[in-house]
Order: C-alpha cells, then sequence, then structure tokens
C-alpha cells in the first residue's frame, strides 16, 4: 500500500475522486446520515458509479463499490482499470480513508477473475481529499479464495 498526498495524484484519478465524492454526497442513502460513500468502477472511458444504501438491516444494504460493479456487470465489462472510494465519513477524522468491506474486496477479486484480468488498484480518498491510499485488491484480500471453473 502506498499513502500519496491528493494534490500528486494524477489529474484523471482526481477526476474520479471529484465524481465519487459527488456520486456519495448526492446518491448514498446513509440510514446514520455520518457516513456516505461513493465509488466508481472505471473500465476504458467509461465510468461506473455507486453509492452507499443502508437499511435497518445490514444485510439489506447496499455498498457503493457493489452498486458500481453491479452497473458495471450489467454493462458486460471486459476488465476492471481501477476503482476509487470516498466517504464523507463524520465518525472518522478528516485524514482517514475508507476501504471496500469484506464483502466488497470479495465480489471485486470474483470481477477480476471473471475478466481474467490482473490485479487492480484501488484508489481510496480521505474526506479532506488531502490524501490518498493506493492498494492493490490483493492487499486488502491477502489468501483471497478462488473457485474453480467450471468449463
Amino acid at each position: 500500500m502506498q499513502e500519496i498526498k491528493y494534490k500528486d495524484l494524477p489529474k484523471e484519478i482526481k477526476k474520479d475522486a471529484d465524481l465519487a465524492q459527488e456520486t456519495a454526497e448526492k446518491h448514498a442513502y446513509p440510514r446514520d446520515k455520518n457516513t456516505k460513500v461513493g465509488a466508481v468502477i472505471i473500465s476504458g472511458d467509461d465510468r461506473f458509479l455507486g453509492a452507499n444504501v443502508k437499511r435497518w438491516s445490514w444485510s439489506n444494504g447496499t455498498c457503493a463499490e457493489r452498486m458500481a460493479l453491479d452497473k458495471a456487470f450489467f454493462d458486460d465489462i471486459k476488465s476492471i482499470d481501477r476503482v476509487v472510494v470516498y466517504s464523507t465519513s463524520d465518525k472518522k477524522q478528516g485524514d482517514s480513508i475508507t476501504s471496500p468491506c469484506g464483502p466488497c474486496r470479495e465480489m471485486l477479486w470474483e470481477a477480476i477473475g471473471e475478466t481474467e484480468q490482473g490485479d487492480v488498484d484501488i484508489y481510496m480518498v480521505n474526506k479532506a481529499k488531502s490524501s490518498a491510499t493506493i492498494a492493490k485488491l490483493s492487499e486488502l484480500l491477502p489468501l483471497a479464495f478462488e473457485a474453480e471453473k467450471n468449463n
């Protein structure tokens, strides 16, 4: 994993982070009103947006990453170039990042396996937009389970 100052991110990544922030602020439906998450999955020139939707029952909610991933697969993507995640969480300090939850990490891992590509970079931008953490998905999900393919 690598921490980088936000100002040092490439312009394209900053645009994706802005899009993730806008998605979180406009479309997230957090039950607790404090944690709004936006995610962007990038595949070529396409951007797939997701925002968290929290319900009283945790298992009935939707994570931003999962929403974006479902949209991407609905449009029949062939690869994932990167994932950008932004959170407006008031529960964390402005310099803390929000990373994808365990189930979202698993789903992303399965997705890159389905697309038969290599690892993917996950950019996690803090609320203050002062820094970002960049990690390979494999770093966030060590010893990931891989099902055998039925050909």
